[in-house]
């Protein structure tokens, strides 16, 4: 009819836009037919019937153009890289327009903007496809990019699974350069330390042959070459020092050349696992002296205080016959006649050397009490120049020793046998009948 030209153009825009972001194709038709046959008035209504069919609002053939344009790219976003692809139904039970889609948003907004100002709908077009490319190259960069991180996440478990199989024997392609680094670093630490006050060649060579041994193969043979020149140069720059070092390396490095890697790995964790299991024996058997030194201090202790309240028990009874005592005391007095072992409690020294091997064979630990055993001992242990020149008195102490370690670590409740204020003698025969 009499419509505004421009305004049919926009609406047929519109439903351009509209069919291929997958609109409703009755919006399409809807907004095509008005546009080109209601005029002025009917361009403008059946744009806007488009806009409100697809969710707009205000200005319907604006709306209607957005409306197609939006969904379209907001589809791409969603299905790419971080764009949401979902939408909210518009109250006219129209299409679904996307909730959040700021980039895509500025650009509807220009191409309405360049469509109000009268612009040709192949224009309008040609920006909408562009947006559409750059779209689907971000989906595919996003692709390649998930791609690329399943792989390294796949490489990165592989080699975790590797190491817990061979260990330390595995060595990646960035731990192998770090380890020629370390070693490169640490070779000069030593040699700018040579001519300091205090070399730090003692502290430094352990780990430098430590680097040596896990650098691969071809690293091994150049270095080789390399400590080779420094021996065989004639510089005179080049200090003996250095050149000791370069043949005390040399002497190593071609030890390694006829080994592969994993067995110069595996070779260093033994001796590592040897030194480490030396060292805590080593501590373990530090431990064991100290307590056994302790304990050993103790039982001296335990054995002079026996001897010290069994002596003024043995002299009570000493000097008497048994026939002058009664119950325990009397069998006290009964067992030091008939036990040397108890009389040697008192004896001095000279007493002690008289003894013969005779009545050394006849000692034993048989039928003495434990702190009568450790008295003895106290008492022969305080005479070294008897256990230095009598091996029968060594032989006696080396028993009582023995029987020492498997007694409790205090002593016995002394009765009155032990206990001269306890010694009661028997009373006076009866005189004779008349």
């Amino acid at each position: 009819g009499g419509g505004d030209g421009g305004v049919s153009s926009a609406a047929v825009a519109a439903a351009a836009i509209a069919a291929a972001a997958g609109g409703d194709q009755s919006t399409a038709q809807s907004s095509e037919s008005k546009g080109d046959m209601g005029g002025g008035d009917g361009g403008a209504a059946g744009t806007a019937a488009a806009a409100r069919k697809s969710g707009g609002g205000g200005d319907g053939t604006a709306a209607a153009a957005g409306a197609g344009a939006a969904a379209a790219a907001a589809d791409s976003v969603g299905a790419d890289g971080g764009g949401s692809g979902s939408g909210t139904a518009a109250p006219g039970g129209g299409e679904v327009v996307p909730e959040s889609a700021p980039a895509v948003s500025t650009t509807v907004a220009a191409m309405e903007a360049k469509r109000a100002e009268g612009g040709d709908v192949a224009e309008v077009m040609a920006e909408y496809e562009r947006v559409k490319r750059e779209l689907e190259q971000m989906r595919e960069m996003k692709a390649k990019y998930e791609e690329l991180r399943a792989n390294h996440e796949k490489l990165r478990t592989e080699n975790e699974e590797v190491r817990k199989i061979v260990g330390d024997m595995y060595v990646s392609v960035d731990e192998d350069r770090e380890i020629k680094e370390n070693y490169q670093r640490t070779y000069k630490e030593i040699i700018d330390s040579i001519t300091a006050n205090t070399p730090r060649t003692a502290e430094l060579m352990p780990k430098l042959y430590d680097l040596m041994v896990r650098m691969n193969d071809e690293d091994i043979r150049k270095e080789y070459v390399v400590q080779m020149e420094i021996i065989l140069n004639d510089d005179p720059n080049v200090s003996e020092r250095v050149k000791g070092i370069a043949e005390g390396m040399s002497i190593k490095l071609g030890e390694m050349m006829d080994q592969p890697r994993h067995q110069r790995i595996a070779k260093l964790a033994k001796e590592e696992e040897e030194k480490k299991k030396g060292q805590e024996n080593m501590q373990k058997s530090n431990e064991e002296a100290l307590k056994q030194k302790a304990r050993l201090e103790k039982q001296k202790a335990l054995n002079k205080e026996a001897f010290d309240a069994l002596v003024p028990t043995l002299k009570a009874v000493a000097n008497s016959k048994p026939i002058a005592f009664q119950g325990e005391q009397r069998r006290l007095c009964q067992r030091y006649q008939n036990r040397v072992e108890l009389r040697m409690v008192l004896m001095d020294l000279p007493a002690l050397k008289m003894i013969n091997p005779g009545q050394y064979k006849s000692m034993g630990t048989g039928g003495l009490k434990n702190d009568e055993i450790r008295a003895l001992m106290h008492r022969l242990g305080v005479e070294p120049e008897l256990l230095n020149t009598s091996s029968d008195a060594q032989r006696l102490s080396a028993m009582l020793g023995r029987k020492i370690d498997t007694l409790p670590m205090h002593l016995e409740n002394t009765s009155a046998a032990v206990d001269p204020a306890g010694a009661t003698r028997a009373p006076p025969p009866p005189p004779p009948p008349l």
